[in-house]
């Protein structure tokens, strides 16, 4: 026998009803729920019932989340559906755009024909067209795009101005084989912009971009030249969090006699992923005083004379500054035992300390053992072999050695 639920005499108000829509729509999985397709499971609100669906589309701040490409659709089939929500979120709202138009390499080789590149080519051409009719209302603008190329109105339209933009993204996915020319970004015109994450090696700062004192948050992700490194980081004087993956760095640069002073950078981290990687020119270049968190992953690539130099520029960085420094992490590294010692003499406050790689020595815990609490004069630092930590009277530093045959 086939039973169904009871439809309610009386229907929820509206307002409670639009209270359980928002909800659905910006809870965690919003990134499925709000992509416009076919079978989004915002559509099938519309579809309950006449009620449902007059609520649901009279409701505009439902239709400002917009997620093109993230089941792997042809950029000219996202045109419509992007042109229905642009249509349903009004004419003045905020939003908040994804483009992700990669080709999953499941589904598409990274040399595709010819056909199917034009056929991308002029769907991205297609979509980014209709995005820069709204560049006023871009409150979060995130692209995942095969080439740098295919967002160029986009970039230009960031030099004519984004009044409202906060938070941008801009990921190229085959780096290695879609490099083309130099890109350049200008955020002059976008004076609400506090995060930036840039995954793309060759979209490069304007030289002529004025101070973006609103930007707190950097991500530079495949960084392979230090020049510019550099002027993103003089372009954005008040960040506080800055993360950089180091690729295939081919511009070192000589040391200025003055670093430059970030002086609200609270959150510094670091990785390398070549063996030209080299940290240290950047950390020679900075003076953080209000550094607490500082990470650095060598991924075991650095080789002696690199090793040196970078731990000479740590210990430099933090005399320098005077940092607070409370958390510190040391991966794939081989910092020399007595050079840790002398760091952690220089960073107090420190609660937090994470090891790995063959800076873990008996070396370094005969070290470490020494130390003598400069008030009471017992011994700093207690090794508990069982649980791999080592302790003080307030910190805990945890140890997590890579396998002896990695």
């Amino acid at each position: 026998m086939v039973s169904f639920f009871p439809i309610p005499s009386r229907p929820l108000p509206q307002e409670m009803l639009l209270d359980i829509f928002m909800h659905f729509v910006e809870s965690d999985d919003a990134g499925s729920r709000g992509s416009p397709s076919s079978n989004s499971p915002l559509f099938t609100l519309t579809w309950v019932c006449q009620y449902w669906r007059s609520v649901a589309i009279s409701h505009q701040r439902l239709w400002t989340r917009i997620e093109l490409g993230e089941r792997g659709t042809d950029p000219a089939n996202d045109v419509r559906l992007f042109d229905l929500w642009i249509s349903r979120a009004g004419p003045t709202r905020p939003l908040y755009i994804k483009m992700c138009h990669e080709m999953r390499d499941s589904e598409h080789p990274v040399f595709f024909e010819q056909t199917r590149a034009k056929r991308y080519l002029h769907g991205m051409k297609m979509l980014t067209d209709k995005l820069v009719t709204v560049s006023h209302r871009w409150r979060t603008l995130d692209l995942h795009t095969l080439d740098l190329f295919t967002v160029d109105p986009i970039l230009r339209e960031l030099f004519s101005g984004a009044p409202q933009l906060e938070y941008l993204s801009i990921s190229t996915k085959y780096f290695d084989y879609f490099y083309g020319s130099v890109h350049f970004a200008d955020l002059s015109y976008c004076p609400k912009l506090r995060r930036m994450r840039l995954s793309s090696p060759m979209l490069c700062p304007s030289r002529g971009s004025t101070v973006a004192t609103t930007m707190t948050s950097l991500e530079i992700d495949l960084c392979s030249s230090m020049k510019d490194c550099m002027t993103w980081l003089s372009i954005c004087p008040n960040l506080e969090s800055l993360d950089i993956r180091f690729h295939s760095m081919v511009s070192p640069l000589p040391l200025e006699k003055v670093p430059l002073v970030l002086s609200r950078l609270s959150h510094l981290k670091i990785a390398c992923f070549s063996n030209d990687s080299e940290p240290s020119t950047l950390l020679g270049h900075l003076t953080l005083p209000a550094l607490r968190d500082l990470s650095l992953d060598m991924n075991g690539l650095a080789h002696p004379e690199l090793n040196q130099s970078w731990s000479d520029q740590i210990l430099s960085i933090i005399r320098r500054s005077s940092a607070p420094l409370e958390r510190l992490t040391l991966l794939g590294t081989s910092m020399a035992s007595y050079m840790l010692v002398q760091l952690l003499k220089l960073t107090p406050r420190l609660r937090h300390l994470a090891l790995s790689g063959s800076v873990i020595s008996e070396e370094l815990l005969q070290a470490l053992s020494k130390l003598k609490d400069p008030e009471s004069g017992r011994n700093l630092i207690h090794f508990n072999d069982s649980q791999k930590t080592i302790s003080t009277s307030k910190t805990e530093f945890l140890l997590c050695p890579f396998p002896r045959d990695a």
